[in-house]
């Protein structure tokens, strides 16, 4: 598993060698996977606790807070992972890596 607090780097206007670059892409590309994986599992998991009758509207209401909560910062996190992804295949498209690393 990838350590997100790695990913959130701006590989933008740093050279950084290509195949860094292309770790950065891979790793981004990843963590957006795992919160959509995520997510999903979330989804499925609310769909069974709705069926259940110890499960009241109190609780409904507060899990729909948290998970409202989870979803935005989710959001943002996604935003910002499509933005190291697309820097990176950029840089590494314009050539710009430190080429004296492989």
């Amino acid at each position: 598993m990838i350590n997100i607090a790695d990913l959130i780097i701006d590989t933008d206007g740093k050279k950084l060698t290509i195949p860094e670059y292309q770790k950065v892409a891979n790793d981004a590309a990843a963590g957006i996977d795992y919160v959509l994986c995520g997510m999903k599992s979330i989804g499925s998991l609310m769909f069974w606790a709705a069926g259940n009758t110890d499960y009241d509207g109190e609780m409904g209401k507060a899990d729909m807070q948290n998970l409202g909560m989870l979803i935005e910062a989710n959001a943002k996190f996604l935003e910002r992972m499509l933005e190291v992804e697309s820097n990176a295949l950029f840089n590494l498209k314009e050539g710009k890596s430190d080429a004296s690393e492989k």
